[in-house]
């Protein structure tokens, strides 16, 4: 058995102010331009330092992947335990002045 949906076609105007009372959307009137001016430009201030830093760090990327596939996994080895290595370092430092802040109070304490 088969079945024949039939659509019927409305106006395009009365299906837009359906759709528009569906959504919520009110088509808002629209208004005269506003006049247009030109101000003078502020020169900007370039960091050439951050912009050195910016293309080195391009340039070690781009170098980076044009390591092969083999070479890369190993480069991405090493780099990893440098981070883990430098993170360490700066956990123990922490903890070093965390240490020292509390042996420095406790003598002051002792002195007292």
């Amino acid at each position: 058995m088969w079945l024949q949906y039939v659509v019927e076609e409305d106006d395009g105007v009365d299906m837009a102010s359906n759709e528009e009372a569906e959504s919520g959307y009110e088509a808002e009137p629209e208004q005269p331009n506003k006049k247009l001016s030109v101000s003078a430009g502020v020169h900007e201030k370039v960091d050439y330092n951050k912009l050195q830093q910016k293309q080195k760090a391009e340039e070690k990327r781009l170098a980076e992947m044009m390591i092969p596939k083999k070479n890369k996994r190993l480069y991405n080895k090493i780099m990893y335990s440098k981070k883990k290595k430098a993170q360490e370092v700066r956990q123990l430092t922490e903890k070093r002045k965390q240490h020292d802040a509390t042996q420095k109070s406790k003598r002051k304490l002792k002195k007292n």
